[in-house]
């Protein structure tokens, strides 16, 4: 569950998804009826499934080879948090760390990360998970 996404303020029916482009790569973007279409990230390779923060300011998503990446919905440069190719499913965590799954060099790991240029603390082996209301691993 991503329970920043409801700090939006975005209108009923309103959602955010990963599309395909028709040349080749994919696009992030959020859809809101009468507000239209408003485009977050663009990349040549795959973009994974967001995940927004807790106080709906900044959304993180992996992209295909090139690690995670987060951006403010308010606007400003994407931020690399990690480069690391094998680096997925990015999840806020209630302390305003992103925790993420790291699967290059072998078995999967989950880390944590505070922030840009700061390297991850290792948080476990496996596949980051979460329960149903989001608020654990």
């Amino acid at each position: 569950v991503d329970r920043g996404i409801d700090r939006l303020g975005l209108h009923v029916g309103a959602r955010v998804q990963v599309e395909a482009l028709p040349d080749r790569g994919t696009r992030l973007v959020l859809r809101a009826p009468g507000e239209g279409l408003r485009e977050l990230a663009r990349a040549d390779t795959e973009l994974g499934r967001p995940a927004f923060s807790d106080d709906g300011a900044r959304v993180a998503y992996a992209q295909s080879g090139a690690g995670i990446t987060v951006r403010a919905l308010a606007g400003g440069a994407p931020e690399r948090w990690t480069d690391v190719p094998g680096d997925r499913g990015p999840r806020w965590l209630s302390d305003g760390r992103l925790a993420f799954t790291r699967t290059a060099g072998g078995a999967p790991a989950v880390g944590a990360i505070a922030g840009a240029g700061q390297g991850p603390a290792r948080l476990g082996r496996g596949w980051l998970l979460e329960d149903r209301d989001g608020a654990q691993l």
